[in-house]
């Protein structure tokens, strides 16, 4: 499914591999513009000239997010070289499958999960959502996960950054929609990337082009939320039940923690 990027300015977190890399390099065209965020940037000039060569243009601005000052000045000078984007796509982030007990000696677990999956990534996009909401248009489309709204043994620190980033971005809908900019949840379920690699152990998961397809989708149509068919009624049972449904739910995620 293609979306027709000509002539609009397209911001990506975490663009340079998985689900962001697949995305850019299934849209990129001529006359679309792209600002591409990430740490590693040789990756990033990979895909930059992928979008080049198919006649677009790329900001690539190396950055980590988990650097709240550096994730917010990289925002803001992408306003001042390439002005108001059209859409964020807020794509970054880590994943960390640990348990209590193992978090005990490694808290930083923690603040790593919850600066790269939230507070950066929030950081990031408020200076970008500002001047949407200014212009009075703009899209914000946010990654987050089936597991956001349930409790995951074993995922702690995961978990529980997507669930702060996931409140963030319900908010962030109704605060914007009166100023024309729209906000579309990805709940995306395990998706095979680079990221999510030493937790697979051949598990059945969504390639990175099909979760790019989920972005395009979002574009056209402009949801508030995309996610599996499943994940309303397991979010139902949860609130119903919650201490019977964690404990069936850690049978199978305590097997996937990280020492």
């Amino acid at each position: 499914m293609s979306v027709d990027l000509a002539g609009r300015l397209v911001v990506v977190t975490g663009a340079s591999s998985g689900i962001g890399r697949a995305f850019v390099e299934a849209s990129a065209q001529p006359d679309a513009r792209f600002v591409l965020l990430a740490r590693r940037r040789g990756l990033l000039d990979e895909v930059a000239a992928t979008v080049h060569a198919r006649g677009g243009e790329a900001l690539v601005q190396p950055v980590d997010l988990r650097d709240i000052d550096a994730a917010h000045a990289a925002a803001i000078a992408s306003l001042e070289i390439v002005g108001t984007p059209d859409i964020v796509f807020a794509n970054a982030g880590i994943s960390i499958a640990r348990s209590v007990a193992a978090t005990i000696e490694r808290p930083d677990s923690i603040t790593r999960s919850v600066g790269a999956n939230f507070t950066g990534p929030a950081a990031h996009a408020l200076p970008l959502l500002a001047a949407m909401a200014e212009r009075g248009s703009g899209h914000l489309i946010g990654s987050s996960t089936t597991n956001a709204r349930l409790t995951i043994p074993g995922w702690g620190p995961y978990v529980s950054s997507k669930a702060g980033w996931d409140a963030w971005l319900r908010t962030v809908a109704v605060e914007l929609a009166p100023s024309g900019v729209a906000t579309t949840i990805l709940a995306f379920p395990l998706v095979a990337t680079p990221m999510s690699a030493p937790t697979l152990a051949g598990r059945r998961s969504m390639s990175a082009e099909e979760a790019a397809g989920w972005v395009t989708r979002a574009i056209r149509l402009r949801p508030t939320r995309i996610a599996p068919p499943w994940l309303p009624l397991a979010e139902v049972l949860h609130a119903a039940a919650p201490t019977a449904v964690s404990r069936m739910i850690g049978r199978f995620s305590m097997r996937r923690s990280q020492p």
